[in-house]
């Protein structure tokens, strides 16, 4: 075990850690964009620097192994003013368009440059303007805000396996999207999505429709299969508006698939019945649970009096566990 101080505050942990790990362990935020947990560590957003005490160097905390006796500074002046200064490199081509942008109130890069006073950029821009990629159904991709992290690219990679998309081009024309410049072509399992530290990445279907301030946060799981998927439903006025994942939650660790990401217009589409419906000579009728339960006590008691293999119950397979053993116990009656 190796013994790290970090802001005055010692832990040990094991010699595999990281400096990121160990100040986690020791209860100290170091703020991140390229990194995940899942994910190798990259490196590349440089706004994890931290200090180190002794030797007065600046290392990326995400990527330096710990060693025994090691001493950090998480915010001194240098890693202020290292930070900002990094911060300005990301914003150099990224536009301060928070007003209009969908991650708007979410977002980390928001965040931090608040938190940072990087409300603008002293380097000059080589980079030309790129216009929305909008052929994909489902995503938007816009250049204008990405940093480059390279979160989407490496969670595609690593963790899902597929690799749709990646960094085109060089220098300051680099830009992420599927190869060639065609249309995505993959699952949509939307981990790219939630990623995106930026307004890079956004849904086609809720563009424009709220702002996150406005919406509540249900964490629930997903009924679409078996698998037990952890998500956040987020509704407005009692009405589902998006879905998302939370890091480490559930036995998917953050990840869901197309259908738990997007596939929830069922639960409100109009086509959907509210209320039950009662044959009355050979039409359905609107009726009220009070009058529909007696009578249809009354018909299945019928039914089972000419045996109890002629009736069969159907359940939807996107019911809960709790609605589908309601169901069996009451099919198990007749």
């Amino acid at each position: 075990m190796a013994k790290v101080t970090v802001n005055g505050i010692e832990v040990e942990v094991d010699p595999s850690y990281t400096i990121l790990k160990a100040a986690e362990k020791a209860g100290i935020s170091i703020p991140t964009f390229c990194y995940h947990p899942r994910m190798d560590p990259a490196g590349s957003c440089r706004i994890c620097a931290v200090e180190l005490e002794d030797s007065k160097r600046v290392v990326m905390s995400c990527v330096t192994p710990v060693s025994d006796g090691m001493k950090v500074l998480t915010e001194s002046p240098k890693i202020h003013d290292a930070r900002k200064t990094n911060l300005e490199l990301l914003l150099l081509h990224h536009p301060l368009d928070c007003p209009v942008c969908d991650c708007g109130g979410e977002c980390p890069l928001q965040n931090m440059s608040f938190a940072y006073g990087a409300t603008e950029s002293r380097f000059e821009s080589h980079r030309n303007d790129e216009p929305e990629d909008l052929k994909s159904d489902v995503l938007v991709f816009n250049a204008n805000r990405c940093i480059l992290c390279g979160k989407c690219v490496r969670i595609c990679d690593e963790i899902q396996d597929v690799h749709a998309i990646g960094f085109i081009n060089r220098g300051f024309d680099t830009i992420i999207g599927p190869p060639l410049g065609k249309k995505l072509d993959c699952e949509f399992c939307g981990d790219c999505l939630e990623v995106c530290p930026t307004g890079a990445i956004t849904d086609h279907f809720v563009r424009y429709k709220f702002r996150p301030w406005q919406l509540e946060q249900h964490q629930t799981t997903c009924t679409n299969c078996a698998s037990g998927c952890q998500m956040h439903v987020e509704t407005e006025n009692e009405s589902i508006v998006r879905v998302t994942s939370k890091e480490g939650l559930g036995p998917n660790e953050g990840s869901i698939c197309v259908v738990g990401r997007f596939g929830f217009n069922h639960v409100q589409t109009p086509q959907r019945f509210d209320t039950p419906y009662m044959r009355v000579e050979h039409r359905l009728v609107p009726a009220s649970w009070e009058e529909l339960l007696p009578e249809l006590g009354n018909r299945l008691n019928a039914i089972r009096r000419k045996g109890t293999d002629r009736i069969a119950g159907l359940i939807s397979p996107r019911v809960s566990l709790e609605d589908a053993y309601a169901f069996q116990l009451f099919s198990g009656r007749f």
